[in-house]
């Protein structure tokens, strides 16, 4: 059973694990991808026993806007529900907000986050520097 945690503190090797495992390469900087954990203001992870299996974020500017910059699911744990949950419990938490927002990378993204709830509504801009 997955057992899922609010705010729990991750170590580096276990977050580096699931990242590397969905093909992020934020997994090669450990200690950034932990920091930003860190700094996130709302985190839900998803756990089978001690296996870190899932793990999502929100930041926010503590007023009008949340951001979720990645939810990330260990392949084995697809089509379970796990991103579901952790998106469900993220915007539960942030169901103040005016505007929660979360960046889709691809057509299996879109469609995952429109099952969440959440619609197309505008464009997003970014300057991105590549992970090496």
């Amino acid at each position: 059973m997955i057992k899922y945690l609010s705010n729990k503190r991750i170590t580096r090797g276990k977050l580096a694990a699931l990242y590397e495992s969905v093909r992020w390469l934020h997994f090669r900087m450990p200690e950034k991808l932990q920091e930003a954990y860190s700094n996130s203001d709302f985190v839900v992870t998803a756990w089978d026993g001690e296996r870190l299996v899932g793990a999502g974020r929100a930041v926010t500017d503590g007023a009008f806007n949340a951001f979720f910059p990645d939810i990330a699911v260990h392949p084995g744990y697809h089509g379970k529900g796990v991103g579901r949950e952790i998106v469900a419990r993220l915007l539960k938490r942030c169901e103040a907000f005016y505007n929660v927002t979360a960046v889709a990378e691809d057509e299996i993204a879109e469609n995952f986050f429109r099952k969440c709830g959440l619609t197309d509504e505008r464009k997003a801009f970014r300057k991105m520097t590549p992970i090496t």
